[in-house]
């Protein structure tokens, strides 16, 4: 990479995405052409080359093809799983005006400590996962205004009646 000023070091960054994965540096100063500076993927500490690994596997460089076939199998078997859930669910969903069982109404029926440790995870992984705790946030609403819905809403058969 150029230097960015002139009395700067230039940048000779390799990138080599195979197994090992190499992510060597170094700098050089433009008058001389001395290395001033190396950066060897080897000296990494453990998280780094995990963090580079998982990046690598994540993007489907790290090994190649078979990396990359096996990330769009993942990503099928989740949208298969997904369209499947919902096929169950609307299979086995309860007539309205019985009321099914939401996860409002199901969380009432977990011990305390199984309670705690539910929202604790969902907090969790909501804080380190802001789109997957937005989505989980607004599933809980959803679920909350069908369930005070089912309770106040039109020909609603009561079990204790």
């Amino acid at each position: 990479m150029p230097a960015a000023g002139p009395n700067r070091a230039w940048t000779v960054t390799e990138i080599d995405r195979s197994w090992p994965t190499q992510v060597d540096a170094v700098a050089i100063d433009p008058r001389t052409l001395q290395i001033t500076d190396r950066i060897d993927f080897a000296n990494f500490p453990v998280a780094a080359k995990l963090t580079r690994w998982g990046i690598d596997a994540h993007m489907g460089s790290l090994f190649g093809l078979a990396n990359q076939l096996l990330l769009a199998a993942t990503a099928l078997g989740l949208a298969v799983l997904v369209a499947l859930g919902y096929l169950m669910w609307w299979r086995r969903r309860m007539p309205r005006r019985v009321g099914g069982q939401g996860i409002v109404q199901a969380m009432h029926k977990l011990s305390p400590r199984a309670r705690w440790v539910t929202a604790t995870l969902a907090l969790l992984f909501g804080y380190c996962l802001p789109v997957l705790g937005g989505s989980l946030l607004l599933f809980l609403v959803v679920d909350l205004v069908a369930v005070v819905a089912r309770r106040t809403g039109p020909g609603v058969v009561r079990r204790d009646a």
